[in-house]
C-alpha cells in the first residue's frame, strides 16, 4: 500500500480531461447514388394490374356451391379448406349461397283437398295435446295422493 500514491500528477489529470473532452469522430456519409431520370409511364409501358377480377355464370357458380356442399358435408374438409381449394373467398361464398337461395322457389302451396286435409291433421293434433294433457294431470294427481298417504 504504500507504493501506491491517491495523488495524481498534473500530466496524470491533463490526460483525463483530454480523453473526456473528446467527441466522438462522426461517421462517414455514404455517397447518394446518382439520380436516374424519372420517366413517365405511357400507355404501352403502363405496368399490368395483378389480375382481373373473375366472372363466374350462375351455372358456374351453383356447381361450387354444391361441390363445396359436398366437401363439408361429407366431413372431409373444412369449410375454408374447400373454397380454398376452389378459389373463392369466404365472404363470396356466403354472397353466393344468399343469392341461391333468393332464387330458389319456395315450396308450393297447397290446394284444394290438399288444404282441408292439413286443417283436419291440424284439429286432430289439438285434440290429441289436449287428452294427452288430461292424462298427464290425472297422473299428477293420483302421484300426489299416494305421496300423502305415505
Amino acid at each position: 500500500m504504500t507504493d501506491e500514491n491517491p495523488v495524481q500528477t498534473e500530466k496524470q489529470q491533463a490526460e483525463v480531461v483530454g480523453e473526456a473532452s473528446k467527441a466522438p469522430k462522426p461517421r462517414a456519409r455514404k455517397k447518394a447514388a446518382p439520380a436516374k431520370p424519372v420517366k413517365t409511364a405511357t400507355k404501352s409501358e403502363a405496368p399490368a394490374p395483378a389480375s382481373k377480377a373473375k366472372r363466374y355464370s350462375s351455372a358456374e357458380r351453383s356447381t361450387i356451391l354444391a361441390s363445396v356442399a359436398k366437401s363439408v358435408g361429407g366431413g372431409k374438409t373444412t369449410l375454408q379448406a374447400a373454397l380454398k381449394n376452389e378459389g373463392i373467398s369466404e365472404q363470396t361464398y356466403y354472397r353466393w349461397k344468399r343469392d341461391a337461395d333468393k332464387g330458389a322457389p319456395a315450396a308450393p302451396t297447397p290446394r284444394g283437398d290438399e288444404l282441408k286435409d292439413l286443417l283436419a291433421l291440424e284439429a286432430e293434433n289439438q285434440r290429441l295435446r289436449k287428452e294427452l294433457a288430461d292424462r298427464l294431470r290425472a297422473e299428477n294427481a293420483e302421484l300426489r295422493r299416494r305421496l300423502a298417504k305415505a
